[in-house]
């Protein structure tokens, strides 16, 4: 399929990869330009459908009516758009609606440790998308932690991938078991050759030789960065050295007792500069998310010579040492990187009123502490760092 953008009609003009300006071609354009058409459809027709979807909570008793209530105003919107433009795409829409309910579903019973028939939560798919993505992450998960039916050795992916392929059809169970996840490279890369062996049909198998390929390609980057860092221990105030990379980041070890020592030992370490602090942990997908625009800040605070630092405090919950090195290796992310144990962290998130991971604190020159200046990375300029120096 071929996508033609006129530069000369969309300059300076927003819109949702449909429009005067926009034209699909080939294989699959009718179903691409129906489906963006359904997007605008559905944005205009039930705008009020998603704010209580996300609030609704999993422990409400009423949870199962108020799910039901709010998908038939879906289902609804659906008919009204295959009434409008056609069936076309009905399959797709209909399918990636199940999914979103069904995912939904699953959340519920994952909270309520509900199991129920099989056939129930298994719905056809034709299309990825962000829901259809959730559907298959729950599905995981409910797999794992409500159906799996040895609680020693949940945590045994091999077991779990043998329990998938036992308990449902092929392709549920290669979606089931290609959700194995590990934030380390290394630990994932060899899940992913593990679970190989498991796959049943063609298209997981071929999935996964290309995430494979992609991991291989990583981890070699990734050992050259390590073999490369310098790592003589020193002791510094803020901790000892354990690591100093090329791409500008120190690596250390926190020794403070607590979080108000540490944040003292910080501003002192960095006496009238402004300190910017992310809280953070390397399984929080959220904060990964946010390092590039962090990233990018730094460098161009370091071109600009601007009085900035960029501190990152990472819990030592649920990791190791290692893993959170290698983390940060990954991401080649610069500034100065503090491994700090969980008591220590979950005493600054009290000291700045953060409800969890990321969380961002700025420290001005004068020594104030700001917990409201950002929320997050991608919102932050380097303007706006720099109104804070004066």
């Amino acid at each position: 399929m071929e996508i033609t953008f006129d530069l000369s009609k969309l300059n300076k003009k927003e819109i949702y990869m449909i429009g005067d300006g926009i034209s699909f071609a080939g294989k699959d354009a009718e179903v691409n330009r129906q489906m963006n058409e359904y997007i605008l459809f559905d944005k205009k027709h039930n705008p009020d459908f998603y704010k209580p979807l996300r609030q609704l909570n999993p422990s409400d008793p009423n949870f199962q009516y108020k799910l039901d209530s709010l998908f038939k105003i879906q289902r609804n919107t659906d008919q009204a758009f295959y009434h409008t433009y056609g069936t076309t795409c009905k399959t797709l829409i209909d399918a990636a609606t199940d999914a979103q309910y069904t995912y939904r579903q699953l959340d519920y019973y994952l909270t309520n440790k509900i199991k129920v028939a099989n056939d129930s939560i298994l719905v056809p798919i034709y299309s990825i998308s962000n829901h259809v993505s959730d559907y298959f992450r729950f599905l995981h998960y409910y797999v794992k932690y409500v159906l799996y039916p040895v609680n020693e050795t949940r945590g045994d992916y091999v077991k779990v991938a043998d329990y998938a392929n036992q308990t449902f059809p092929k392709n549920y169970a290669d979606i089931i078991n290609l959700r194995f996840e590990d934030d380390d490279i290394a630990a994932q890369n060899k899940i992913y050759k593990t679970i190989l062996n498991k796959l049943n049909s063609k298209w997981a198998k071929e999935n996964i030789r290309i995430e494979i390929d992609g991991l291989n390609v990583k981890q070699t980057k990734l050992e050259k960065l390590l073999a490369s860092a310098k790592s003589a221990p020193k002791q510094t105030s803020l901790g000892k050295i354990i690591k100093e990379f090329s791409f500008d980041a120190e690596l250390l070890s926190n020794q403070s007792k607590d979080g108000s020592e540490l944040l003292k030992t910080i501003k002192a370490k960095y006496h009238n500069k402004l300190i910017v602090l992310d809280i953070w942990a390397t399984w929080c997908a959220p904060c990964i998310g946010q390092m590039p625009y962090s990233k990018k800040l730094y460098h161009e605070a370091k071109g600009a010579k601007s009085p900035i630092e960029f501190v990152y405090l990472c819990t030592d919950q649920g990791l190791n040492q290692e893993k959170w090195i290698n983390k940060v290796a990954e991401l080649e992310q610069p500034g100065t990187h503090i491994f700090v144990e969980n008591n220590v962290i979950s005493e600054l998130l009290s000291l700045f009123n953060g409800a969890g991971f990321p969380t961002y604190a700025v420290i001005k020159p004068n020594g104030e502490i700001d917990t409201k200046a950002i929320s997050w990375m991608k919102d932050v300029t380097l303007e706006k760092l720099e109104e804070m120096t004066k």
